[in-house]
């Protein structure tokens, strides 16, 4: 609730044996800055101290109620408010990105691809076991337009907009290239990283008419 997305699945594709997998390895959720800057150091305590490994250094029960953030004495309410304003930004920002990879998959004559298995293609390819050119590496080719050898928040901003009519703001781009990434240019091999979870064939009938009716256009 505190980051406003799930702390064991930022890319929301791990199943339940993956999350609890992940939770025994470390159950410290991520504290970097781009996922926790905007929390306040008493929230970011708290976190700690409850989610940490060594159970010698987790507080008690008794602790936890009386915590500064628990008492309301550290706690604001603007952060509060503003998560769910995030996540819901963030989940927009991913839905506006997955149409945009669907329509250049349809422009590119694969509507009935999802990103899984062009990811399963993808490594294929590079295994050499398939001389068909890679559908990520296609993919990758029509956001970094100008060749550069990786992709920016601009880069998603243009192309989303090119191909669905939809306005991403570099900044906002580069926050999710951070959560999805870590880093604010993805190479090809990294590219895959942005579409984890997508699955554009669930788009509505309305949807899909809109895109291919933008792509007829554009022929």
């Amino acid at each position: 609730m505190l980051m406003g997305f799930h702390p064991f699945d930022i890319n929301c594709d791990r199943s339940d044996e993956e999350v609890a997998a992940a939770i025994q390895d470390n159950p410290l959720p991520p504290m970097d800055d781009v996922y926790v800057g905007y929390l306040s150091e008493s929230a970011k305590d708290l976190i700690r101290r409850l989610m940490g490994s060594d159970p010698t250094k987790q507080m008690t029960a008794y602790e936890l109620l009386h915590h500064p953030w628990v008492q309301g004495e550290t706690a604001t309410t603007e952060v509060i408010e503003d998560s769910d304003k995030r996540l819901s930004k963030f989940q927009d920002l991913r839905y506006k990105l997955e149409a945009s990879v669907f329509a250049v998959l349809v422009n590119q004559g694969h509507q009935n691809l999802t990103m899984s298995k062009a990811k399963r293609q993808n490594s294929v390819t590079k295994n050499g076991s398939s001389g068909d050119v890679s559908i990520m590496k296609s993919t990758f080719d029509a956001f970094d337009g100008d060749g550069k050898g990786y992709v920016t928040g601009a880069d998603i901003g243009k192309v989303v907009t090119e191909r669905t009519g939809e306005v991403i703001e570099t900044d906002d781009g580069n926050k999710y290239l951070k959560v999805k990434n870590k880093d604010l240019e993805v190479s090809l091999s990294n590219f895959s990283n942005l579409f984890s979870g997508m699955k554009h064939k669930h788009f509505p009938s309305s949807i899909v008419s809109v895109l291919l009716r933008r792509l007829k256009l554009n022929l």
